[in-house]
């Protein structure tokens, strides 16, 4: 698909969509902003929901041993590069809709919309939703991405 193929509506509606539903999990329904905390019970409801998504977009959903929710899109040649988008399901209190969801949702709506294209151009395409603690629960800020990073450098030593 050309850049100039792209269904901008179509895409954008998606994206929307998915913020909107994202949005919904939240600790306060009542509080116009989004409180989202490191697996709390919205947070767990909103994984659960992007799971449930990611499927639906073609991907296959994986848990690691923190929380970190990972959709892989097969390519032609599973186990090469691929390309990885996401962000974070957790927010602050009272945060916007858009704090971690967009970079989630523009990953999930893209990823669905070109998964025929990206299974022809690449090996493999992964969207990963990356869980970070913003001081509650969890001090770790990073966590979610400490463990992506071990992911990621235990791959590149098996390939030595």
């Amino acid at each position: 698909m050309s850049l100039s193929e792209i269904p901008i509506d179509a895409f954008k509606n998606e994206i929307m969509a998915l913020l909107d539903e994202m949005a919904a999990h939240t600790d306060d329904p009542e509080d116009p902003g989004v409180t989202r905390l490191l697996y709390g019970v919205s947070w767990l409801s909103a994984q659960a929901a992007l799971a449930e998504r990611m499927e639906e977009a073609g991907l296959a959903v994986r848990y690691d041993n923190v929380g970190n929710l990972y959709g892989r899109l097969p390519g032609k040649r599973d186990g090469e590069a691929a390309v990885l988008t996401g962000s974070h399901v957790d927010s602050v209190r009272h945060g916007g809709k858009f704090d971690g969801a967009y970079g989630i949702a523009a990953g999930i709506a893209a990823l669905g919309f070109f998964a025929p294209d990206v299974r022809q151009a690449f090996a493999a395409a992964r969207g990963r939703l990356l869980l970070r603690g913003r001081g509650e629960p969890v001090s770790d800020r990073l966590l979610g991405l400490r463990q992506c990073g071990r992911h990621l450098r235990l791959a590149a030593r098996r390939r030595i």
